[in-house]
């Protein structure tokens, strides 16, 4: 499908910065679709020809941290939870959206939980993909010894030799975690590969910032009461939860622990002979899943 779908970035100014991002259809609805790491905005080109159908436009931007050549950023702006969260809405407020659907994957769930979090009244629904809200993965971390094998990644993104080794033997370390976090059936393209390194290349000290900044807060900036409850505020958006059993990223047994206590209406998933990237896995799956979320009123 990604033969057929032409990918032309536009740019939109925010707060003095220059942010790339993709739109296609022209529906009366809104859908926002939020990347992870290790990936970029083309990661949902098997639900977009679908939420076109259904009526949406669908916005696809770059997260903080992996700018293109077209894009200006102040690099004094932390690429922390918190601020993924006002990127989101900023970024809904540039576009003169008054409502909007959300999907979500990896990182792309942080941003949409923080959001969440900072000003609910704008999503109508929200679609998260492999990664947890609240302290689920922390109080994993903490008691699961899989998890803890499962997250050498992240400690070696955040320590001092980071960028030697992720960008080491043409950032052989990207290939290696697409290997790991996807399903032997699933094969990226060579050509998409090469795009995302290219990316990451471009733009590694911020996207190892996403790693450091896991285990120091960098939410100093912002309101004190925002801080202290975040992760803990109750998400009243209606939420579709999805998690591949096969996860060697956000092992199965983290997702479990997710406190659906903290969410007024949640919708959860397990897909099964899938890992870390469903939607990308398992589409076949995935897609009527969400077709039937978004369209139940």
């Amino acid at each position: 499908m990604q033969n057929e779908l032409v990918f032309t970035s536009k740019q939109i100014s925010i707060n003095n910065e220059v942010k790339s991002y993709y739109e296609f259809g022209s529906g009366n609805k809104n859908i926002i679709c939020l990347h992870g790491f290790p990936d970029h905005p083309k990661t949902f080109y098997n639900q977009i020809k679908m939420l076109i159908e259904l009526g949406y436009r669908v916005f696809l931007p770059y997260m903080r941290g992996y700018t293109t050549e077209k894009d200006k950023e102040d690099i004094n702006i932390s690429a922390c939870d918190i601020q993924l969260g006002y990127d989101l809405l900023n970024f809904i407020d540039a576009l003169h959206i008054e409502k909007t659907d959300i999907i979500a994957h990896d990182w792309g769930c942080i941003g949409a939980y923080a959001a969440l979090n900072i000003n609910s009244t704008v999503f109508n629904k929200v679609i998260v993909i492999s990664i947890p809200y609240g302290d689920a993965f922390f109080r994993s971390l903490l008691i699961n010894q899989n998890q803890q094998q499962k997250s050498w990644y992240s400690f070696i993104l955040g320590s001092s030799i980071s960028e030697i080794l992720l960008l080491q033997n043409n950032l052989q370390f990207i290939e290696t975690l697409w290997s790991l976090w996807t399903e032997e059936k699933y094969t990226i393209a060579e050509t998409e590969i090469q795009e995302i390194k290219t990316l990451i290349r471009r733009n590694c000290k911020k996207v190892i910032e996403y790693y450091r900044n896991i285990f120091i807060n960098n939410n100093t900036n912002f309101d004190t009461a925002l801080i202290k409850n975040y992760g803990k505020i109750k998400i009243l958006t209606p939420t579709l939860y999805i998690h591949g059993v096969n996860d060697n990223c956000i092992v199965i047994e983290t997702a479990r622990m997710l406190n659906k206590k903290l969410f007024n209406q949640l919708f959860y998933h397990e897909i099964n002979n899938t890992n870390h990237f469903p939607h990308r896995e398992n589409h076949e799956i995935i897609n009527p899943l969400i077709v039937n979320f978004l369209n139940d009123v």
